[in-house]
């Protein structure tokens, strides 16, 4: 598995592509990287975007149970984007468990309105478009390049 890591807005949105197989063992980089970069921000709440368009293998429901930084409590909304009814199911049952603000979404559009809509003192929509589109091509480009 490949993680890219972006602030889409410094402090307070993290962009994170997943490209490959999530293994067990993968997780435990991921847990450290995002309880990090919460315990650092100065913000209240750290979004976050999952981008798992590339990930072909998910990791187990007892494997992401793990993750540490879905108790923390900046942790603001997440959202993913809809690969399968079953990780929809899957997944909405451990933001459930976490008492998350989550939600599958079916394009990045609507995954901006949710974050906006959960945190007016995000950026207008057209830069926070502007700020997708960059680290998308970023993190698609260093992973052509590896």
């Amino acid at each position: 598995m490949v993680n890219y890591f972006r602030w889409l807005i410094q402090d307070q949105v993290i962009y994170y592509r997943i490209i490959g197989e999530v293994s067990s063992d993968d997780i435990y980089p991921v847990d450290a990287y995002m309880n990090a970069r919460m315990d650092e921000s100065p913000a209240d709440k750290v979004h976050l975007v999952i981008d798992s368009t590339l990930m072909t293998v998910l990791p187990n429901v007892p494997t992401t149970m793990r993750l540490t930084y879905l108790r923390h409590p900046k942790l603001g909304t997440v959202v993913t984007n809809e690969r399968s009814p079953v990780e929809s199911f899957i997944f909405n049952t451990i933001g459930k468990v976490f008492k998350l603000s989550y939600r599958f979404v079916k394009n990045w559009d609507d995954a901006l309105r949710f974050l906006r809509e959960n945190d007016d003192t995000l950026p207008p929509m057209d830069v926070l478009h502007q700020r997708l589109q960059l680290v998308q091509q970023e993190t698609l480009q260093e992973h052509q390049h590896n």
